[in-house]
């Protein structure tokens, strides 16, 4: 009896374990997708999903850039030897490309391996200086330097302004203007031939539509 006792015993707690492993998990796909962190737009930089800006290029040629319908499921190598990633999270995508805020993803492209960084598109910080993009420096330093230079009032609208150039190669003689507006984005922009004073390419904004 204590025999067929203890079989039985056995036989409900293996029947109960088999049970709880079929229950509903709390770590489903639904439930651990919805608790994934959203990166949303900041204030001059406004990539909200269903944005678009038309500008005017050069006085003549009229180009639309657009955002996403909707925010992304997006994450990537952040380190190639060993390979690692970054968390997954929600972003806008801008012309089919990523925005965490006010960055941008830049591949990095060493000679034992490519991975992916967060690389500023702009900053509210009146000084800060960044490079446009990446590039290899080690047979010079072809990128183009930003420095947000400004921050004042036009009209109704607050700008953040940065100026751009090069320390090296054949835009030496280039300078770069660029206006962002808070709540709509790029405005304006513009480069310069320091030499000619000549203005070489313009673009600006005629019409846009944020979503959110």
């Amino acid at each position: 009896m204590k025999i067929l006792n203890t079989i039985l015993l056995s036989l409900a707690i293996f029947l109960s374990c088999k049970k709880d492993k079929n229950q509903p998990n709390n770590n489903s796909n639904y439930d651990l997708y919805s608790k994934i962190d959203t990166i949303y737009p900041n204030n001059y930089f406004p990539v909200f999903p269903n944005s678009h800006w038309v500008y005017l290029i050069n006085d003549s040629i009229f180009d639309t850039i657009s955002t996403s319908s909707n925010y992304i499921l997006h994450n990537y190598m952040n380190q190639t030897y060993p390979s690692t990633y970054s968390k997954y999270v929600y972003v806008p995508f801008l012309e089919n490309q990523p925005i965490y805020g006010y960055n941008k993803l830049e591949k990095l492209e060493h000679p034992f391996g490519v991975h992916y960084i967060l690389w500023p598109v702009l900053s509210e910080e009146i000084g800060y200086k960044f490079d446009r993009s990446w590039s290899d420096t080690r047979f010079g330093n072809f990128r183009e330097h930003l420095v947000v230079s400004n921050k004042f009032i036009l009209g109704s609208d607050s700008i953040i302004s940065l100026k751009g150039n090069y320390s090296y190669g054949q835009n030496i003689t280039k300078e770069t203007y660029e206006h962002y507006a808070k709540n709509i984005g790029l405005t304006f922009h513009c480069v310069i031939d320091t030499v000619t004073k000549d203005t070489t390419y313009k673009k600006t904004l005629i019409t846009y539509k944020i979503g959110k």
